[in-house]
């Protein structure tokens, strides 16, 4: 493009030389000078006849004075007119013969221009596909962006009913963890109740080991005192006395291993109660 704007470049200016010419020539062969304009060569005279040889036609001849110029002076001045035609004819094709050696180096280049331009039109059918093959690249492109677009906005939408149904499940989830929780309470206030009846049942259990301990004791006490008060009696005495302390102190260790049967099966009958409990919690 380049060098088609320089070749119309060369074409405007070569049109200006031909404008800019300092002479031509009009119909009548006279000089005519830039933009049109005629030269001025004075009055037009007839072109002079040619002297003789060893005649001086400046001289005055038959005893004139002035050489053969009639009065008024017209063909001194026709003479100088002539002259300065012809030096304006030579000026002018001069001047010519220069633009024409002008127009026919401008022509030259103008023709290098050419094929220079020609050899860049032969560049642009490769690069008009190259730029056809990347805008097929970047169609392709954007038909692909297009369709994932298409893609995620369709996967987008199904997100606001996937959050729903997660809430949903973090509700159900939070309601089954309530629960669980009550459960769970429920459980470790039974276990609460049991630890306090296994207290309060070890606390009766001491109570009455302690109360017979002390009965033991005090009869003990008793027995012996008896033993040192009846020691002086006699020997048969001792024994009956003996023998009644003996079954007394039987009796009062069956009647305490009695209680102490009594309070292994209460915890036996706890231990399965809290295992049925625990069995139910756990089914529901």
């Amino acid at each position: 493009m380049d060098k088609l704007f320089g070749k119309r470049k060369d074409v405007s200016q070569l049109e200006e030389s031909k404008a800019d010419v300092g002479v031509l020539l009009d119909k009548r062969g006279r000089p005519t000078h830039k933009h049109g304009r005629k030269a001025d060569v004075g009055p037009v005279a007839n072109p002079p006849t040619a002297a003789a040889p060893g005649v001086d036609r400046t001289k005055p001849t038959n005893g004139g004075s002035g050489g053969g110029v009639p009065p008024g002076g017209q063909p001194a001045t026709m003479h100088l007119g002539k002259r300065e035609a012809t030096n304006a004819l030579v000026d002018g094709f001069q001047d010519l013969s220069a633009l024409l050696r002008g127009l026919d180096r401008r022509m030259e280049q103008q023709g290098q221009r050419t094929g220079d331009l020609n050899e860049k039109f032969t560049e642009l059918p490769a690069m008009a596909r190259a730029q056809v093959d990347f805008m097929s690249q970047v169609s392709r492109q954007l038909s692909d962006q297009k369709q994932r677009t298409g893609e995620l906005l369709s996967k987008l939408t199904g997100l606001p009913a996937l959050f729903e149904g997660i809430h949903k499940t973090l509700e159900r989830q939070a309601a089954t963890e309530e629960r669980t929780e009550k459960n769970l309470t429920d459980f470790r206030q039974t276990m609460d109740r049991i630890h306090e009846s296994i207290g309060t049942l070890a606390k009766g259990n001491q109570k009455a080991i302690k109360d017979t301990t002390e009965s033991f004791e005090r009869s003990s006490t008793r027995t012996t005192r008896a033993f040192e008060e009846t020691q002086k009696q006699a020997y048969t005495s001792f024994e009956k006395t003996q023998s009644a302390q003996l079954g007394q102190l039987g009796q009062m260790i069956e009647s305490s291993t009695r209680v102490n049967r009594w309070m292994i099966v209460t915890m036996v009958i706890v231990a399965f109660t809290l295992v049925a409990l625990l069995a139910t919690l756990v089914s529901r």
